[in-house]
């Protein structure tokens, strides 16, 4: 128990209730008790700070500096006696205090105020609490003085004339007490700076057993609960900081007591995370909720999900603050009463409220990302319990992942996925979208090379269901996304590209059956292919998006997939001397070995075939400058092509030459061809009686040479084109034009 003892009208605590002994103190005073005097010096009191004003000297002491008017000490008190009186206490610098003394304003117009962060001069630049007695009864009220212009910041009546008053000020949040009751509260970002204490009496007011100490707030770390079974003054224990408004706690629950209530956890700071409360009662008019990602007591910014009793039923909805402007993300009508277990999830750009288990609403939002603090939100008395929060921590699915969806929490994706726009919902072993669009993504080392597999269940008219290739960006989305859907009079398979907000749709074709079926997306360099139930329906090649990326599903209008998987897939490179019969092939596809860079190639009964306008594939490996490459083609049609590839650089059909064998309705030619920066330059050209036959392709120096059965046409490019020097060899045709026997020298 402290202890005080008389220091020239100063009292300082002691450690120990023994007389005798002499008490660890601050340096503000030095003292050697005796029995009949003190024999003090006095310094700068510094915190904590107390006077009892028990002394014989009729003027405050010198730990005080009257600012102006007079305090007149007598029997133990000290007594403002002209219209206004100022005095600081010396040595005294805080920021989050409290002011505390026994005051009386027993005739009407006296006021006894006491002030923080005051940096005057004189009446100026401070906070202060305080009691007056107006000819209407007694007033509390929390006052703000910036530059000599003052605004009061809360106002009520109260009952009493006298009692112990408490000015507590902690950052935003400024609190009044009388004996122990909250009287005033209001909460302010006007004055950060530190500043002295004091108190400010008019006409006759009374103080005594004035102190004042800092306040230290607790600071806390994830995990973090909270079940306000107890409570100084009715207020949130230190482990909190009142943003805006205030709670009372009593019974258990923390009620908001203003039009507007925020109170935030100390020291807990959190990107992903769950917040979590029971609501306990939900009148007409009230709205209990959770903050995540707070900061910033004058901006405020902040995720905030909530449920609210509208007077006509309750309604369920996520918001963001951000620079002092709402923008509502979410809000439905919920059956219910709004009571209950209220859950928001915040993990990357997903924003989840739950109530009871139940998913209750969403959005998706990239506005703030930084980590921030977590709290509880209330208007007009609302009531709250049962506080906790932790991190919510994402599991790495790893390049080779799939999913049944055969289990869930809550019927939501696992840890593994992370709604990047809309939600799903998993039930019956099927994960099935909930809003128009909605979009998940695996936690994953980004590939950008793979394939994404997933079974697709029945559409109806207005669905589609699709595979996500090299997402990245909550904000942007760019993506790669091959899909089937149902227009209403049909299925359509398509391939699109999301990059900088726009969607640019890269191959679409209708197709048979219900939609349903093994959904399958390969993603490799520039080569997009989408099959279904192992028949290619969709095609394209795209260099927008190089980039490695996450992978994911997506769904439009409640569409459901099932069984999800996904891998890398690895490419196999080739060396001199190798040759392809294409007697093999899964899904028609060409092997490994080649990649597409254009179009695309359908192999079978031994030969691949162009399926496009132009397709064109070149074999994986290192770059070649002198090579012979040879294939078996077969051109029948006018206006059809096959060209042997050599030195490609690429990106798509550009950069390379030609060895070309050419059906014109004069006949065929063989043709040299040089491409350079997209630019085609024809180099040579010769008849030919035929368009079926090993055609051959060598590349020496500058010196180029195409055959034909033996038919040769020969040129040497003097152009000395950097970009040619060397590059991969490959095939490129037109559409319906077969090769076999593909040979690399």
């Amino acid at each position: 128990m402290s202890l005080f003892r008389k220091l020239g009208g100063v009292f300082a605590r002691s450690s120990t209730a023994s007389v005798g002994r002499r008490p660890a103190v601050p340096s503000r005073r030095r003292f050697i008790p005796r029995l009949d005097h003190y024999e003090d010096r006095i310094v700068p009191a510094g915190l904590p700070f107390a006077d009892t004003f028990n002394q014989a000297s009729t003027s405050l002491s010198s730990s005080w500096t009257t600012q102006t008017g007079t305090f007149q000490v007598n029997s133990n008190l000290a007594q403002a006696v002209g219209s206004l009186d100022i005095a600081t206490a010396n040595g005294v610098s805080s920021v989050d205090e409290f002011v505390q003394a026994d005051v009386t304003v027993s005739a009407s117009g006296q006021g006894a105020n006491l002030f923080a962060r005051y940096a005057g001069p004189v009446d100026q630049n401070m906070y202060m609490g305080s009691i007056i007695n107006v000819s209407s009864g007694p007033q509390a009220a929390i006052w703000r003085n910036v530059g000599g212009t003052w605004t009061q910041l809360f106002s009520q009546p109260i009952s009493s004339t006298s009692g112990n008053l408490r000015f507590e000020v902690v950052g935003p949040s400024l609190k009044l007490f009388l004996n122990g009751s909250l009287v005033a509260y209001a909460d302010d970002n006007a004055i950060t700076a530190a500043g002295t204490v004091g108190m400010r009496g008019l006409s006759g007011a009374t103080f005594d057993n004035f102190s004042a100490d800092a306040l230290t707030l607790t600071n806390q770390t994830a995990p973090f609960s909270e079940n306000f079974n107890t409570a100084t003054n009715q207020q949130l224990s230190t482990s909190w900081l009142n943003q805006q408004g205030s709670f009372q706690v009593s019974g258990g629950v923390a009620a908001g007591l203003g039009s507007v209530d925020v109170a935030t956890v100390n020291g807990i700071s959190l990107a992903n995370e769950f917040v979590q409360a029971d609501v306990t009662s939900l009148s007409a008019g009230q709205a209990a909720g959770l903050v995540a990602r707070f900061s910033g007591s004058a901006t405020q910014d902040m995720y905030y999900a909530s449920v609210a009793n509208t007077g006509s039923g309750i309604v369920a909805s996520i918001w963001l603050h951000q620079a002092g402007a709402w923008t509502q993300l979410f809000s439905q009508s919920i059956g219910g009463t709004g009571t209950g277990t209220l859950r928001f999830e915040v993990v990357g750009s997903s924003l989840k409220l739950f109530l009871n288990g139940s998913l209750i609403a969403y959005a998706n939002d990239s506005a703030l990302t930084a980590a921030g603090g977590v709290g509880i939100r209330a208007l007009a008395g609302a009531t709250v319990d049962n506080f906790s929060t932790d991190t919510l921590n994402l599991a790495s699915a790893g390049a080779s992942f799939s999913d049944s969806f055969s289990t869930a929490t809550n019927q939501q994706l696992s840890n593994s996925w992370l709604n990047q726009q809309g939600s799903f919902q998993v039930s019956g072993g099927v994960a099935t979208g909930v809003a128009p669009v909605d979009l998940a993504t695996i936690n994953d080392t980004p590939i950008a090379n793979d394939f994404v597999q997933a079974d697709v269940n029945p559409l109806a008219a207005g669905q589609a269901a699709g595979l996500v290739a090299r997402f990245s960006g909550a904000a942007t989305q760019d993506m790669y996304y091959g899909s089937v859907a149902n227009t209403g009079s049909g299925i359509v398979a398509q391939i699109w590209r999301h990059q900088g907000g726009a969607w640019t749709q890269l191959f679409s074709q209708t197709i048979s059956g219900n939609g349903s079926g093994t959904l399958r997306f390969e993603v490799v360099g520039p080569s997009l292919k989408l099959f279904l139930n192992g028949t290619l329906v969709a095609y394209a090649d795209d260099v927008a998006i190089t980039a490695a990326g996450n992978v994911g599903i997506r769904a439009l209008a409640g569409a459901s997939v099932d069984n999800f998987s996904t891998d890398a897939l690895s490419l196999t490179n080739v060396s001199p001397g190798f040759t392809d019969t294409f007697s093999t092939a899964t899904n028609q596809q060409l092997s490994s070995n080649w990649l597409n860079e254009q179009g695309s190639f359908q192999v079978s009964s031994g030969v691949a075939t162009g399926l496009a306008s132009t397709n064109v594939a070149t074999l994986n490996g290192s770059s070649i400058a002198n090579t012979t490459i040879s294939a078996t083609v077969n051109v029948t049609a006018v206006g059809q092509a096959a060209n042997l590839v050599a030195r490609y650089s690429g990106p798509l059909d550009q950069n390379m030459y030609l060895g070309s064998l050419l059906r014109l309705s004069s006949g065929f030619q063989l043709q040299i061809w040089r491409n350079s920066g997209g630019v085609w330059t024809q180099l040579a050209t010769q008849p030919v009686s035929t368009g079926t036959g090993t055609l051959q392709f060598t590349l020496n120096g500058s010196a180029l040479s195409v055959s034909l059965n033996g038919t040769t046409l020969n040129f040497t490019d003097t152009s000395a084109d950097a970009i040619l020097t060397a590059g991969l060899v490959g095939m490129r045709v037109s559409s319906g034009v077969t090769l076999d026997n593909f040979n690399f020298a």
